[in-house]
């Protein structure tokens, strides 16, 4: 199939060489992705350099160019990001459209508020079975139902399968995109977070104290702010 893309990619258009992609490779990735992609990245590492190669090859782009902008011209995800794409879209149309899932699915996962009356943060999350295996936690149901929890609000808010899955989308190519901000959370958390548990334990001044929790407070609200305006 690369031979047959080299050959048409200098006398189609981009928009006609993505329906291209989109007819003859996207669907053959697609197809069982929920189940063959829940393992390790490196047991289909071919797959993700073949898909890479054609999309680099119908976009008629050198070897160096960053993988990530391949999926964003094509407007589509790399295959580990759409593995949770579509995990996530089962849990969505579970929880709202139960209709448009085989029957088999009717009461595949469990709300918290089903399994216990306790008035928590988490009630309306989903229910996590406990294992103690890797196999278990590469179930589909177990590992999807962990995804949702850790779900922005924003994001589980939306009731349409189609607004959820663009903007689900959209977020998916935000967190793979921009490293540099995901980076920064983690490094920024951690350090608020350590900072935190020193001073409660080691009893540093109460101003101080006050400073981290404001600082906190300040990151989470300026990353709630840029997160919003990328999913509008």
């Amino acid at each position: 199939m690369s031979v047959f893309f080299y050959k048409i990619r200098n006398k189609l258009s981009l928009s006609v060489l993505r329906n291209i992609y989109f007819a003859f490779v996207y669907p053959h990735i697609l197809c069982g992705i929920e189940v063959y992609a829940n393992t390790n990245n490196i047991h289909f590492k071919k797959l993700i350099t073949l898909n890479n190669k054609l999309l680099r090859i119908l976009q008629n782009k050198p070897y160096k160019y960053p993988i990530k902008n391949l999926y964003h011209n094509f407007d589509t995800l790399a295959i580990p990001e759409l593995h949770i794409y579509q995990l996530l879209l089962l849990v969505h149309k579970f929880l709202h459209h139960k209709l448009l899932l085989p029957a088999a699915f009717a009461n595949y996962f469990t709300i918290n508020s089903a399994v216990h009356l306790y008035n928590t943060r988490v009630r309306e999350n989903l229910h996590l079975d406990s294992v103690t295996t890797n196999y278990g936690k590469r179930t589909v149901k177990y590992k999807a139902s962990k995804v949702w929890n850790q779900l922005p609000s924003p994001l589980k808010e939306f009731l349409s399968v189609k607004n959820f899955s663009n903007k689900f989308k959209k977020f998916l190519q935000i967190v793979d995109i921009d490293n540099t901000v995901r980076c920064i959370i983690m490094v920024t958390f951690v350090f608020l977070a350590d900072l935190f548990t020193f001073e409660k334990f080691h009893s540093i001044s109460v101003s101080v104290s006050l400073s981290s929790v404001c600082l906190r407070i300040l990151f989470i609200c300026y990353f709630s702010n840029y997160l919003g305006d990328q999913l509008r």
